[in-house]
């Protein structure tokens, strides 16, 4: 009788181990990993740049975020703007850049900061009549503008934390 008391000793002490073991890796993979760590810090970032400097003066229409920047599992970087359509009498369309973070070059700043592809195509230009039509490819871009934050030495290290933070990214998007 005391031997199978030891063993259900045993065997609840086993599973104890073992729950506990179970626990203790799903809360590590609960812990962000630093790509996603990463990606959330560029993402939170340009979108903070959209909603702090809203106002343009100049003639590039930027339209208004209906969808904020987000990566996707590829690595592509995406953001959804409403903007005037041109081609059907100024009625709203929207209209989706992306880039792959692997082909941001560097970070541009004049009046507005925004990517530089590394090539002419880089930024893909999709169009929308609405949130329910299909997106059509429209064209593409060697730029992706963000924000226009004007003139000032402010914009300067903007435009640096804005790189630190796309190359951060890009060690995890091999080239």
């Amino acid at each position: 009788m005391l031997r199978g008391h030891r063993f259900s000793h045993t065997v609840i002490l086993s599973l104890l181990v073992l729950l506990i073991n179970m626990f203790s890796l799903s809360a590590q993979s609960i812990k962000p990993q630093p790509q996603q760590k990463a990606e959330k810090k560029l993402i939170l970032y340009l979108n903070k740049l959209i909603a702090d400097y809203p106002q343009n003066k100049l003639g590039k229409k930027l339209g208004k975020m209906q969808k904020p920047f987000a990566i996707n599992n590829q690595g592509i970087l995406k953001v959804v703007r409403l903007m005037p359509d041109y081609e059907n009498n100024g009625k709203s369309c929207l209209i989706k850049h992306s880039i792959p973070i692997s082909k941001i070059s560097s970070v541009f700043y004049d009046y507005y900061v925004g990517f530089v592809g590394n090539d002419d195509v880089a930024v893909k230009e999709e169009k929308a009549a609405n949130i329910k039509a299909a997106y059509k490819t429209v064209g593409y871009l060697s730029l992706l503008h963000i924000a226009p934050l004007g003139d000032g030495e402010f914009g300067v290290e903007i435009q640096k934390k804005l790189m630190m933070l796309v190359k951060g990214v890009q060690a995890f998007y091999p080239k």
